[in-house]
């Protein structure tokens, strides 16, 4: 029976007189929209509205008109009474006559029929469900409001750096050659940044996997980097250092870009033009500026290595001495070789001639600071640092060209020892006379001389600062446990910790500027070259100099070593 009556509902509209309101649609039900407090028909004025907005009835039930405004959002349902629909939807239309309101109201009588039937339901009205609506991702906004909802969220997005997540290119493997060109240029690049060769050759391979490329060879050396696909195809790149070491503001640069390459979310030809970029970059900064830049880092390394008010005059001309010097060893690239002893040479006649009587004290311990910019301290961690990992070659290259660079300054300090006699050196401890917050304003000075002369990063200051600072208060606290000579260990163990955490924020710089300039607050440049100077001297404590500096060197690489592997296990357990 109600199949009977569904059947002549459908009819019945099609036998009476045709209206304006029912002549282009024959099946009332399949325009009907059910709203939150009654059922629209065609008739009604909301229904050109509806009928815009309504989801076609193959898209699924989660997709339910969810763009519409919420007053007029549909959902399926029976149909209710007339009596409770809207009072705009019980008015005729002016235009609509008796023949057309009988019309609807049998179409009411054939529908209410309709839905009494349990075992039939209408195509154009599916089975009444429960709607599931699609999870939207939380979405961190920095705003009051967004503080108010949800405070610790915004502060994690005000505070630290977005992880990016990009999508891999693709069709990797029509693009071999010029990826394999990206890993050299990146190679050499890294080497450059002064990253220990274990650590390029692993970020090589990493590149390789995120590219899909195929199982690949990457030999590295201090200066010298070579990759080569394995198998059949035995393309390969190789490519050697040239010219000087990277600024900070570069080393940066090359950090960004490599990130991206490790996830192989950068298109090789960019990676190229904008490592092209990076090496022929300028510094931000103008001669000047870096001069003053390194008359800040002398007068920094002297208040650390030696606090004592007399100095200070000393160190300022020194280093501004230096400094004019290596400006022009810049312009000639033949002098580049002979500048360390010349630099060497010059500053020992002065601080033995002109500065002595001035500040009455012992001139080697005047020329340490004014030989920042050739002090070899992160040659010297890292050779150390590569042979405790079993890198013999590159370890052992690097520590016969940190001890030759040692050795050439030893010589002009004992050439303009030679021009100036009776120049005594003294093996005494150095006790701070200024006062206890010396080393702080050491590491304020440090971190604007590296700001002006190195070219930091933008912003970076106050974060080389806070890395200076812990990193010198931690080998502070190990000289309360250990002897000093040990006490590295300690500072170097907070090292890559710091750093990696530390990058994390928005305004910090990369992990690797940051590592470099806390090389230099464990100083292990300044005491291997007082104890190879006192050494070329005649110094009584030859042996005891060159054991104190080798065990200082080997415990910062051990330090660097332990921070580094304790850094990697908390990543891996998630922490």
């Amino acid at each position: 029976m109600a199949d009977k009556q569904s059947e002549d509902g459908q009819n019945a509209p099609a036998q009476g007189p045709a209206t304006p309101a029912t002549a282009n649609h024959s099946d009332p039900r399949q325009e009907e929209w059910g709203t939150a407090d009654a059922v629209i028909r065609p008739s009604d004025p909301e229904a050109a509205y509806l009928r815009t907005i309504s989801t076609p009835a193959s898209a699924p039930d989660w997709a339910e008109s969810s763009s519409a405004p919420a007053s007029s959002r549909t959902r399926k349902t029976k149909p209710v009474s007339e009596a409770t629909a809207p009072e705009s939807a019980q008015q005729s239309a002016p235009h609509m006559d008796n023949s057309t309101q009988a019309t609807t109201q049998h179409d009411q009588a054939d529908k209410n029929a309709v839905s009494s039937s349990s075992n039939e339901i209408p195509q154009a009205i599916p089975p009444q469900t429960e709607v599931k609506k699609p999870r939207i991702p939380d979405v961190v906004v920095v705003g009051p409001q967004s503080i108010l909802r949800n405070p610790l969220q915004s502060l994690k997005g005000m505070l630290f750096k977005e992880q990016t997540q990009s999508v891999p290119i693709s069709h990797t493997q029509d693009k071999i050659d010029r990826i394999l060109s990206m890993m050299r240029l990146l190679g050499i690049a890294m080497l450059k940044s002064s990253h220990a060769t274990p650590d390029v050759r692993d970020t090589m391979l990493e590149i390789a996997r995120a590219y899909n490329m195929p199982p690949v060879r990457v030999v590295t050396l201090p200066t010298l980097i070579a990759i080569q696909i394995e198998g059949t195809d035995r393309r390969a790149e190789i490519g050697a250092l040239e010219g000087q070491a990277f600024r900070l503001d570069q080393s940066a640069q090359i950090d960004a870009l490599v990130d991206r390459a490790r996830r192989g979310v950068i298109e090789p030809d960019d990676a190229l033009a904008q490592i092209e970029r990076v090496m022929n970059s300028t510094s931000r900064f103008n001669p000047f500026v870096q001069l003053v830049g390194q008359i800040l880092m002398t007068l920094a390394i002297g208040l650390l290595i030696n606090p004592v008010w007399p100095a200070i005059p000393a160190y300022l001309i020194l280093g501004l001495i230096v400094g004019v010097l290596t400006l022009i060893g810049r312009r000639f690239s033949t002098m580049s070789i002979a500048m360390p002893v010349i630099c060497a040479a010059v500053v020992t006649i002065v601080a033995s001639t002109f500065l002595v009587d001035l500040t009455h004290e012992v001139p080697i311990r005047l020329i340490a600071p004014a030989l920042v910019p050739f002090l070899p301290g992160g040659t010297l961690a890292l050779a150390a640092m590569e042979l405790t990992r079993d890198e013999v070659i590159s370890g052992s290259s690097r520590l016969i060209y940190g001890l030759s660079q040692l050795l050439l300054l030893a010589f002009g300090v004992v050439i303009g020892m030679a021009i100036v006699p009776d120049t005594t050196t003294t093996n005494e401890v150095v006790l701070n006379s200024i006062g206890p917050w010396t080393p702080l304003l050491g590491i304020a000075l440090l971190a604007l001389g590296y700001v002006f002369a190195r070219s930091a990063p933008e912003g970076s200051y106050l974060w080389l600062v806070v890395a200076l600072a812990l990193t010198y208060g931690a080998q502070r606290l190990g000289m309360l446990i250990v002897p000093p000579e040990f006490s590295g260990f300690f500072g170097a163990l907070v090292v890559v910790p710091l750093a990696r955490f530390l990058s994390k924020f928005r305004t910090a710089p990369s992990a690797t500027v940051t590592q470099l300039v806390s090389f230099w607050i464990l100083v292990p440049g300044s005491i291997g070259f007082i104890s190879f100077t006192e050494a070329a001297t005649g110094s009584t404590q030859t042996i005891t100099s060159f054991v104190t500096t080798g065990i200082s060197l080997f415990a910062i690489a051990l330090g660097i070593i332990v921070g580094s592997g304790l850094l990697g296990t908390r990543e891996r357990s998630g922490g």
